[in-house]
């Protein structure tokens, strides 16, 4: 049997180490890659459904003035009418924006990136 020497030993031991760095540094960058991804997605859809929702109260709005303009009998009442109701819903979000929207959106992003982690916590 050949001896091996402590200085073959350190050799393979730092070949090792640098296998394992990079295999980490390489695993991190796909974690990244997949949480990017996610966010794309997740954003891509959110705004999908945004803009359609967008567009079905854009026309929902122009039915409930028309219907406010017939009720009054003026059509500019009828869009009046609607436009207090959205200043009014858009000083609430004003108002209530950091506890119910920025927060939980927020929160939402987090969830999105941390969702990895907590699994591979499990894992081990």
């Amino acid at each position: 049997m050949k001896e091996e020497s402590f200085g073959s030993y350190a050799k393979e031991l730092k070949k090792d180490i640098s296998e394992y760095v990079d295999l980490k540094v390489e695993h991190t960058k796909l974690l990244a890659y997949e949480k990017i991804a996610k966010l794309i997605s997740a954003s891509t859809s959110y705004l999908l459904i945004g803009l359609f929702s967008f567009f079905a109260f854009l026309f929902l709005s122009f039915t409930v003035a028309f219907y406010l303009g017939n009720i009054t009998g003026s059509t500019a009442m009828g869009f009046g009418i609607v436009t207090i109701i959205y200043v009014v819903i858009l000083l609430a979000i004003l108002i209530f924006r950091k506890k119910y929207f920025e927060n939980g959106m927020t929160n939402k992003i987090i969830g999105v990136l941390m969702e990895e982690d907590n699994d591979e916590d499990e894992e081990k």
